[in-house]
């Protein structure tokens, strides 16, 4: 299942984005950027994998941006995190699928271990059908 239920949506979403946002910051320290740069930043360290996942990286990085921002910056006219929960669960656990991708990245994990992994349990097969049934217009 994408979703175990046991913390608020909004939650679980805003802890996916900071996660992303401090993942970059520390891999990247230097000058400031703004949050959907980092976003792209690390995406693009997901690979092909985790952008065949999501559809439209840009249009999920939006969504992302845009989700963050009606909570961090308390705007209502961005995302409605709640009211649009079934993306929120969705692309919660793609934020999920991406840091995993980029942490065995950055342990070494060899490729193919990698991939053995993602055939044997279809995790990211699992979060595209899921994005594909709740935002098609990303594929």
């Amino acid at each position: 299942s994408l979703w175990d239920g046991s913390r608020n949506i909004s939650n679980r979403f805003l802890d996916g984005a900071s996660a992303i946002e401090g993942y970059h910051r520390h891999k990247f320290p230097g000058p400031d950027r703004t949050f959907a740069q980092r976003v792209d930043a690390v995406v693009a360290l997901g690979g092909p994998r985790f952008a065949a996942a999501v559809g439209d990286p840009v249009r999920w990085r939006n969504w992302v941006r845009d989700g963050r921002n009606s909570i961090a910056h308390r705007d209502p006219s961005m995302v409605d995190l709640e009211r649009e929960w079934r993306t929120t669960i969705g692309v919660t656990a793609s934020m999920q699928w991406l840091l995993i991708l980029v942490l065995l990245s950055d342990l070494n994990i060899p490729d193919a271990v990698v991939e053995e992994g993602l055939r044997q349990n279809r995790p990211l097969e699992q979060v595209e059908g899921y994005l594909r049934s709740v935002k098609p217009e990303w594929f």
